[in-house]
């Protein structure tokens, strides 16, 4: 079955209350900021004031030594509560992040703060550098190898300032991705996002890749998603796997908020943006994604996350 709203509003309820618990906890322990994080709030406002009031005593002179002093004064006030936010914010993240240990514990699973990556596919190649974050990793069932977590490439962007000057910069673009073990027999590797199989961009990508499209029964499926295979899959093997009642799951169910695709021993469904840790659900709901779309293309039951 597919993870739903429901499955995820319930992990982040609990999730939330283990988390509030945990804080009060560590806010005990810890009821202020480190001597680093007073420091540097401190050291730099100060250094800020002093720059913003060296510049006013050389535009209004007497009067802006006034502005100095107090531009100082203030800020010294304004880094205690900024170093004071920071802790509390800190300590939340931290919170969560050892609840969400203790939930993958549980399940005999292990917190990182960088997924490794077991292999690679077009999403996980893209870009021109890449890296990852924080997220879970483990073993489903008999050692079905898995993990789950941030994933961002970056692409090199040249900007011009319309006078003939340019400037590099690096534009990130962040997924939650599942990487779950999974051998595609009888159709080797495959891609299927929101987009239309029977589309010119689908004819298009089966002209310039290996990959070809293949429309299925359901006209309304062939509208709403883009599935693509190996030129020398079995498509047989295709439509064997996407029965109906698949088709109907994947337009009734909304399982089209992931995209997927599957090479080299490996399949990934991922979606756009960062994981957080206050929306364990969301990683979890990926992940389930990956484990149903696994049991499609190997025959093998899904089970439920969590």
């Amino acid at each position: 079955d597919l993870f739903t709203e429901q499955d995820r509003l319930a992990i982040n309820t609990t999730m939330a209350a283990g988390s509030r618990t945990q804080f009060d906890a560590m806010l005990i322990e810890q009821p202020r900021p480190s001597g680093g994080k007073r420091w540097v709030t401190l050291i730099g406002f100060v250094l800020l004031a002093i720059v913003i009031g060296l510049i006013l005593v050389a535009i209004i002179g007497g009067l802006g030594l006034i502005g100095l002093v107090v531009l100082v004064v203030a800020s010294v006030f304004l880094a205690r509560m900024i170093a004071r936010w920071w802790h509390i914010r800190s300590l939340r993240n931290a919170s969560r992040l050892k609840v969400i240990g203790g939930y993958a514990q549980s399940r005999g699973w292990q917190t990182v703060d960088q997924i490794a990556l077991p292999a690679t596919t077009p999403l996980l190649r893209n870009g021109d550098r890449r890296k990852t974050g924080w997220g879970v990793q483990g073993t489903l069932g008999e050692q079905v190898h898995f993990c789950a977590g941030e994933y961002i490439f970056e692409t090199r962007e040249t900007l011009s300032d319309g006078n003939g000057n340019t400037t590099e910069s690096w534009k990130q673009h962040p997924y939650t991705v599942a990487v779950i073990d999974a051998t595609l027999e009888g159709i080797g590797s495959m891609r299927i996002h929101k987009g239309k199989t029977d589309g010119i961009w689908s004819k298009l990508t089966g002209m310039v890749t290996s990959l070809q499209p293949v429309p299925l029964e359901s006209q309304e499926f062939n509208s709403s998603f883009q599935l693509l295979v190996s030129d020398d899959a079995d498509p047989i093997a295709v439509r064997e796997r996407f029965t109906p009642v698949i088709q109907v799951a994947f337009i009734d169910r909304g399982l089209g908020a992931s995209q997927f695709e599957a090479e080299n021993g490996v399949l990934v469904a991922a979606r756009e943006g960062a994981p957080h840790t206050d929306n364990f659900g969301a990683l979890m709901d990926v992940l389930a994604d990956a484990v149903w779309m696994r049991a499609v293309f190997t025959n093998e039951p899904a089970g439920r996350l969590p």
